[in-house]
């Protein structure tokens, strides 16, 4: 009867959330109406469910991938759970894969504790004495503590990304392992696959600027993008980030380029020719990425109609155009400055 009684109980809430859901769909598409016949756009939006156990696609059963690792980097974010939910989900999505999650040793002691149950590897660092410009030396200290974890565990290639993003797509981690076995690195012997980025945040005139949040490849290679010199000032020099282009994204990139054996020329066609032999770069959306921050609630950050900007986001496909077309690719009436 107790049975009985909990399955009925699960039954009226499924088709209660059911009817939730679609009367704000029916909401949103009624204000959405109204906005559009008002202006001279289109809007779209979508919904994804907060919680892992309310999400049921799955990955497919492939027996030929070698051993990998999700590190997930940064501060706890314990609003929604979030982190915690994004664990449990990577665990159902990905069930071969370590998930590990590396973070402070000052974080709650609750959620660590949850997120140990829920089958995550915890990694405790000291956060460092400087933080360094942009908190690059946190990113650093947590990112490299992860991808360490990962090699001692046996990882053969790892996915670094942050605790306020999560990926809903089923089969990512096969397809971002296969994107590197398809696209080979061109003028090094040193770097062992290309790096894969996302890109959210990787824009076609940034010079260098793969994204930072989300890079995956070879545990050997990330050791080397994430092992990035401290930004330590001293009293009489200062730290790496106080240099010309001093952003996060495109130190990392800059230096990880150094240790595989490329000069910087820092122009934007000797970027274009970095991302054309080192780097690959995905669709957010084939990841189906969510960021939990700044602009949450809008599916493209970056559309641009009217004019191209140098915020222009490099996608697959333009990467794509770059690779494919490696002699006649150039810059065209761009301004050369990072944004």
């Amino acid at each position: 009867m107790y049975v009985e009684h909990s399955a009925a109980k699960r039954g009226r809430l499924t088709n209660a959330l059911h009817t939730f859901k679609s009367a704000m769909k029916k909401v949103f598409q009624n204000l959405f109406d109204v906005v559009e016949k008002m202006s001279s756009q289109f809007l779209s939006f979508a919904m994804r469910p907060k919680q892992a156990h309310r999400i049921g696609t799955f990955s497919d059963t492939v027996t030929n991938l070698p051993k990998m690792a999700i590190v997930i980097q940064g501060g706890l974010l314990l609003k929604e759970n979030f982190t915690l939910e994004t664990v449990k989900l990577y665990k159902q999505l990905y069930k071969d894969v370590l998930v590990i999650v590396s973070t402070w040793e000052d974080s709650d002691s609750k959620a660590m504790q949850a997120l140990e149950t829920a089958g995550a590897v915890l990694v405790k660092s000291k956060k460092p004495a400087d933080f360094g410009q942009q908190n690059i030396n946190l990113q650093l200290v947590s990112a490299l503590a992860g991808v360490e974890k990962a090699q001692e565990l046996g990882a053969e290639y790892v996915l670094k990304t942050r605790t306020d993003q999560r990926m809903y797509a089923p089969n990512a981690m096969e397809y971002l392992y296969n994107i590197t076995q398809t696209f080979g690195v061109c003028g090094s012997d040193v770097q062992t696959k290309r790096i894969v980025g996302v890109s959210l945040n990787t824009f076609k005139y940034r010079m260098y600027g793969l994204s930072d949040m989300n890079i995956f490849g070879t545990v050997q290679d990330m050791l080397k993008y994430c092992g990035a010199k401290l930004d330590v000032k001293t009293d009489d020099s200062v730290g790496p980030m106080s240099l010309p282009k001093p952003l996060c994204e495109v130190y990392l990139a800059t230096e990880f380029l150094k240790s595989v054996g490329r000069d910087i020329a820092w122009t934007v066609e000797d970027s274009w020719d970095a991302f054309r032999d080192h780097f690959v770069v995905v669709d957010e959306e084939s990841l189906d990425l969510y960021w939990y921050k700044y602009a949450r609630m809008r599916e493209y950050r970056y559309p641009q109609y009217d004019t191209i900007k140098n915020n222009q986001q490099l996608s697959f496909r333009e990467w794509f155009n770059i690779y494919a077309n490696r002699s006649g690719h150039v810059p065209k009436d761009v301004k050369e400055v990072i944004i």
